[in-house]
């Protein structure tokens, strides 16, 4: 399958935090996302995963000629780093649910 990102932009109010990227990433290849605080990272991987639309361009997953509108869920997964995911469990408990999320997801 390949990844083709195409023209995305992504703007919160008067701030562009992904100006027009376009890219694409073969079956096999590595892709890393790498950047300084405020780049779009997560921005861009929100987008990918669905939880964040795109103000402008396209996102397809194609497959042996098949394209996808959208990237399939179970191709996906996340776990996002912001702190604060379980604010009512203490330290361990919240570690134990992240690392159950962490095994759903490699299933």
């Amino acid at each position: 399958m390949s990844l083709i990102i195409n023209n995305l932009e992504k703007r919160h109010q008067s701030v562009v935090a992904v100006n027009k990227l376009s890219f694409t990433v073969q079956p096999g290849e590595i892709f890393a996302l790498l950047g300084p605080n405020g780049a779009g990272k997560s921005s861009l991987v929100k987008m990918l995963v669905g939880f964040s639309s795109a103000n402008s361009g396209s996102i397809e997953l194609t497959d042996s000629g098949h394209t996808y509108a959208s990237i399939p869920a179970h191709l996906l997964g996340y776990l996002p780093e912001e702190r604060g995911l379980y604010p009512e469990k203490t330290l361990s408990k919240g570690n134990q649910q992240k690392i159950q999320l962490i095994t759903a997801i490699r299933w």
